[in-house]
């Protein structure tokens, strides 16, 4: 008993001095939950920013990308030319390219056939069809669509990928 009455006169003098008591518990849980809240807000704030900003580069982007939707009407002797002078990419990167020439030769690949066109000065020109499509007559002039970014360097041309006839 003796031990005890030393505390207890303590808490009696604090009271009579006139400085607050809380509960212990009560104080702590209190912080913490403007702490959390604090934090919550902040987190919430930071998910909505990073929303607006990712919508917001999605739509500037898909803005931009019809703004410079082009196309260009080409030969298969300017695309060889292109391919061989290494500037094809530079060139012809965005663009939708329209290929009209004549057809030389016809490969079967499977359920696709590569079409190669005449005339263009040792360095072929291949176009890759995929599909039950009707094949070009040999000698004929064919019009094929694609896109130039996906066209593939080779060893002595340009393979234009996805040709749409």
């Amino acid at each position: 008993m003796a031990f005890t009455k030393p505390i207890i006169s303590s808490l009696i003098k604090k009271e009579h001095t006139g400085e607050k008591k809380f509960h212990r518990g009560f104080g702590v849980r209190l912080i913490f939950s403007i702490m959390s809240r604090r934090r919550l807000l902040k987190r919430v704030a930071a998910v909505l920013l990073i929303l607006a900003l990712g919508s917001a580069s999605f739509f500037l982007g898909s803005k931009y990308a019809l703004e410079h939707l082009t196309t260009a009407r080409v030969t298969p002797d300017e695309l060889g030319q292109a391919m061989k002078t290494d500037h094809f990419f530079r060139t012809y990167r965005e663009n939708t390219l329209l290929v009209t020439g004549k057809v030389l030769s016809i490969e079967s690949r499977g359920d696709s056939f590569e079409v190669i066109f005449a005339g263009t000065n040792g360095y072929q020109v291949r176009c890759s069809v995929k599909g039950n499509v009707k094949k070009p007559v040999l000698g004929s002039q064919a019009t094929f669509v694609t896109e130039a970014a996906g066209a593939a360097r080779l060893p002595n041309g340009v393979l234009l990928k996805n040709c749409v006839l």
